[in-house]
């Protein structure tokens, strides 16, 4: 992430390997059918600047520590 006018947007699937972190300038969004996850055992970091907004249909799975100015889940978005 590194424009913080324009929120990274994950559209895709993505498994983070254990102690990854994803680190950015401005804000993330977790679209319909994107998804990040991390393998069971393992856990990772998001850390932004902005806001992270899980959107309907929208997944993180996995065990993540996670900072951001905000937090939002959608009414169908998951956090699990």
């Amino acid at each position: 992430l590194t424009n913080p006018a324009t929120p990274c947007q994950v559209t895709g699937s993505f498994t983070l390997v254990n102690n990854a972190t994803i680190y950015g300038v401005g804000s993330m969004q977790v679209k319909s059918g994107g998804a990040i996850a991390t393998n069971s055992l393992e856990r990772a970091t998001i850390q932004v600047t902005g806001d992270l907004t899980v959107e309907n249909g929208g997944t993180l799975n996995g065990n993540f520590t996670v900072q951001a100015q905000n937090i939002t889940v959608a009414a169908t978005g998951v956090i699990k």
